[in-house]
């Protein structure tokens, strides 16, 4: 009978620990399929042209330089079984983006087969490029992935997002367009200068008129009007009293405004700096 038990827990813990090791080299070999990093910008689906990829190199390098901040773009055949979000976090922490403690690192990943984009934002960039900026970026780049324009999507978006640090950092880069930093729309001040016109005449009017009226009643009951609190004078500063003491009331809305923000070539490459992500930024599709 003992020796049944025996068995019985050898086999027990012969099946947990089969069940581990293929648990681990599951786990190892999902981390297997990432591929390893060739410089700054991996076109591992083959869709970018070589210009396009050394213009965006030159311009990462010069980011990492100004800015502190390490750049990747990727552009891989297949997810396999992930979703994008998994893939690209994956991606990220392994390669290490970004300087090591600060956390500054960005990857823009494309899947052209599956028609999926994810820009993962490091730790310490999500301050200055939260989720609904990178969503817009995103979405300025997927009508040129639509037409199978993945180089000049890419560029876009990169030069999108480092036009955007460089205004808030108050950074100069070369070869940026400026213009293409991103800023939420204004909400325009409410147009309160031709209703307060219109206001003030309505109030005149009908001072006017009841000062008239009072006249009249002041005649006849003689000097009754002048009794009370106010003389008919007084009745002219009612729309200055009645608009709030002048233009001053309405000062909240006219001065005010509602504000926001705000191929590898030369030069070798040594590898990232060891950044974290949390798993900040976002993704679409097209």
């Amino acid at each position: 009978m003992g020796m049944m038990r025996g068995r019985g827990a050898t086999i027990r813990r012969a099946i947990c620990t089969l069940a581990l090791m293929g648990f681990a080299i599951g786990h190892v070999a999902r981390g297997e399929d990432l591929p390893a990093p060739r410089g700054y910008v991996n076109d591992f689906a083959g869709v970018l042209a070589a210009e396009s990829q050394s213009r965006m190199e030159a311009l990462i390098r010069q980011v990492r330089s100004k800015l502190g901040v390490e750049i990747a773009v990727v552009t891989v055949p297949s997810l396999g079984d992930r979703p994008i979000e998994e893939y690209s976090i994956e991606l990220a922490r392994r390669w290490g983006i970004g300087r090591k403690g600060e956390d500054t690192g960005l990857l823009i990943l494309v899947a052209p087969n599956e028609r999926k984009w994810r820009i993962e934002v490091g730790y310490g960039l999500e301050g200055e490029l939260p989720d609904g900026l990178v969503g817009e970026v995103g979405r300025r780049m997927v009508p040129y992935f639509r037409e199978g324009k993945y180089g000049e999507g890419l560029e876009l978006g990169l030069q999108t997002i480092v036009a955007t640090l460089a205004k808030k950092r108050g950074v100069t880069i070369e070869d940026v367009d400026a213009s293409l930093a991103y800023a939420p729309e204004r909400r325009s001040a409410p147009a309160v200068g031709m209703g307060l016109v219109i206001l003030l005449v309505l109030l005149f009017i009908l001072a006017f008129v009841l000062a008239a009226t009072t006249g009249t009643g002041r005649r006849r009951g003689g000097r009754a009007m002048r009794s009370g609190p106010y003389r008919d004078s007084d009745w002219l500063w009612y729309p200055i009293i009645f608009s709030g003491g002048g233009s001053g009331g309405f000062g909240g809305h006219i001065g005010g405004s509602s504000h926001g923000w705000g191929g590898f070539r030369g030069g070798g490459f040594g590898g990232f700096g060891g950044g974290s992500f949390g798993g900040g930024g976002a993704s679409g599709s097209w």
